[in-house]
């Protein structure tokens, strides 16, 4: 009624005045999320893109390249005694998983090599696994891969339970074990009487 008699115009135009005021807050606060939101769903749209195409070449062709010796592994070929894929530039974790699992029940395969596949925990994990039923491996080199001090610790462990083991290597990962992990090792390794040679710089003295 104010308005209409045109009495109280201040009040109402401070009103206004305070409308116009939040309005443009609440329409910066829309853009800025706005802003931030885009950014985000671009990045991995945008890049993935043209990098689709090699890459889903490069993982078509992996697995064709490991099928022929995953399944010697698999069979138990008597010929097959070594497994080196070190440095292979397009094996995935998946497929070191797959050649873990292969190897967990083989009885002629005495070495597993993937130094610098980019191995993660998940190899790791998968090694240990398979450490506690393989009574065949003697030699295991997992230097210069992604392996954090609880895969090298869940490895260690399984060892306790494997009397074959006499050569680990895991040397250079790129996450640091820290002082915590290397006692941890030591103390495990105090239990360990097959070991002979191990690869690892320690840095706790």
């Amino acid at each position: 009624e104010k308005v209409k008699r045109g009495t109280g115009n201040t009040d109402t135009k401070k009103e206004n005045e305070k409308v116009k005021k939040d309005e443009p807050l609440h329409e910066k606060e829309a853009k800025e999320d706005s802003k931030t939101k885009t950014p985000e769903k671009q990045m991995p749209s945008g890049p993935t893109k043209p990098s689709e195409g090699p890459a889903k070449a490069e993982e078509e062709a992996a697995p064709s390249i490991f099928d022929e010796p995953l399944e010697r592994v698999k069979n138990n070929d008597p010929e097959m005694t070594e497994v080196n894929v070190n440095n292979s530039d397009c094996i995935t974790n998946e497929i070191l998983v797959r050649f873990t699992e292969a190897l967990e029940f083989n009885t002629v395969v005495k070495v597993f090599a993937l130094a610098n596949t980019r191995a993660d925990d998940h190899v790791a994990f998968a090694i240990a696994i398979m450490l506690k039923a393989n009574k065949t491996i003697t030699s295991l080199n997992l230097d210069s891969n992604h392996i954090t001090g609880k895969g090298i610790l869940a490895i260690f462990r399984a060892l306790l339970q494997n009397n074959t083991l006499t050569e680990l290597r895991f040397h250079n990962q790129r996450h640091i074990c820290g002082g915590k992990t290397e006692m941890e090792i030591a103390k495990l390794l105090k239990e360990n009487t097959t070991l002979l040679k191990l690869g690892y710089h320690f840095e706790l003295a």
